[in-house]
């Protein structure tokens, strides 16, 4: 308990405040960008999640705000309420009246406990705002990609996502069976492939030499099995993008 005591001095109560702000989004930076809303496999696919996302952020956001006017209005009545203990008459029957004591206790208690609720309502309105803020860049970034302006009618948009669609489950149902095949012939669960294949291509190659280190660490001999086919696999569903223009010809890769 002693030692319990000691750490709860070191880390004050301001500072702690702080860290809990840091900490208070639900979802990271990237885990959105990449698993949520970059986690479809054509581009259209990739606005329609990130608008979706961004609505439900924006309702979720104002409820939050509503919330947490209302829960003001109750402490400011809450605190009227303990106030009146205050008056000179009322805190000296306090002292001699066990009753009024407790009343009084109560209603310092219920001041204390919508406090401390508002402070974390705050902080969860703090984390709805960062992730929208996310999901708005998002939508944002892919209504570049795709070509779309504010000019751009709703029926249009709604054509261009439509006319993806096969493009999408061609890609989805050969993305599935490609994970089998690798996960078969040695590599990582189908899971584990599909989840790896939301990832940019840098971290592709991190996880595949990292998984090399720790299974050869835990086997004593070296892995090879299904790695090349893991480094293979994003390459397979994410073929690199081929432009020419004026003769000179660029490859790039569709996804980042």
């Amino acid at each position: 308990m002693e030692q319990i005591m000691h750490t709860h001095e070191d880390l004050t109560k301001k500072q702690f405040t702080k860290y809990l702000d840091a900490c208070a989004q639900s979802q990271s930076n990237y885990a959105i960008e990449h698993l949520i809303d970059g986690a479809q496999l054509t581009p259209e696919r990739r606005f329609r999640q990130a608008v979706i996302e961004l609505k439900t952020a924006r309702f979720n956001t104002a409820t939050s705000k509503y919330e947490l006017d209302k829960a003001e209005l109750d402490l400011e009545a809450a605190r009227q309420k303990a106030a009146i203990f205050m008056h000179p008459l009322v805190f000296w029957l306090v002292r001699i009246s066990h009753r009024l004591a407790r009343t009084k206790k109560r209603a310092d208690l219920e001041v204390h406990f919508k406090e401390q609720n508002i402070e974390e309502m705050h902080r969860s309105l703090l984390s709805r705002r960062r992730e929208m803020e996310i999901h708005l860049h998002a939508v944002l970034k892919y209504q570049e990609e795709l070509g779309f302006t504010n000019d751009t009618s709703s029926d249009e948009v709604y054509d261009r996502i439509q006319a993806a669609e096969g493009e999408y489950y061609t890609m989805k149902l050969s993305l599935d069976a490609a994970a089998h095949i690798v996960s078969q012939q040695g590599g990582p669960s189908v899971g584990v492939l599909l989840a790896m294949q939301q990832l940019p291509e840098y971290d592709i190659h991190k996880v595949s030499d990292l998984v090399k280190q720790l299974a050869n660490a835990m086997n004593g001999n070296e892995y090879q099995p299904g790695l090349h086919g893991i480094e293979e696999f994003k390459k397979l569903i994410n073929p690199p993008k081929v432009e020419e223009s004026n003769g000179v010809v660029k490859i790039s890769s569709q996804r980042t």
